[in-house]
């Protein structure tokens, strides 16, 4: 066998045995949904279909609402979230930390990000759906608002899965299995 036959079949079985293999792959995942307030102290339910597994680390949860809610005002202003059971939060307000922009007295647009641990993280995601329950006070007026809405995100990584082997790659392991045999029997 020449030194270039050598080295070919060399190269060919090793990308074979890298493609064979693969590499475990995770993703970070990102779902978004969005409405628009209709009623007064309306509630919004989101439903995420489809999720892959979780890889057991921290996620999060964005909520970004406009509308009328005022800075530091215990006017009935606030709201309230439920995910799946396994992360709620009630009483929440707009404050000067999470205000974005103000529009008017009775029109702002704020977001607070919500930290999800590992743990409840794969609960979330576990069985390919999350349903989250937002639920606006009854002094979340729509009429005080130029354009009332709710936007929510959920974030994470994704498990790792492995890669499937490519076509190609063991085209080229069998190639070089085939080219090593012939050279073995006309040695022989």
């Amino acid at each position: 066998m020449t030194t270039l036959f050598r080295s070919a079949v060399a190269i060919g079985v090793l990308m074979a045995a890298v493609g064979i293999h693969g590499q475990a792959l995770a993703a970070p995942v990102t779902v978004s949904d969005s409405a628009i307030q209709t009623v007064d102290g309306q509630d919004f339910n989101f439903n995420f279909a489809g999720l892959p597994a979780s890889d057991g680390t921290a996620g999060s949860l964005t909520i970004r609402i406009r509308g009328d809610f005022s800075i530091g005002a215990s006017l009935g202003e606030s709201y309230a979230f439920n995910l799946d059971g396994l992360l709620s939060v009630a009483d929440l307000q707009a404050t000067n930390a999470n205000l974005i922009t103000s529009f008017g007295f009775n029109d702002i647009l704020f977001e607070e990000i919500f930290a999800i641990n590992g743990a409840t993280m794969s609960a979330i995601a576990a069985n390919g759906v999350a349903s989250l329950l937002v639920d606006y006070a009854v002094g979340v007026n729509v009429g005080l608002s130029a354009a009332p809405s709710i936007m929510v995100t959920l974030n994470y990584q994704s498990a790792a899965v492995n890669a499937v082997p490519e076509p190609g790659s063991l085209a080229l392991l069998v190639m070089g299995l085939v080219a090593a045999a012939s050279a073995r029997k006309r040695v022989a």
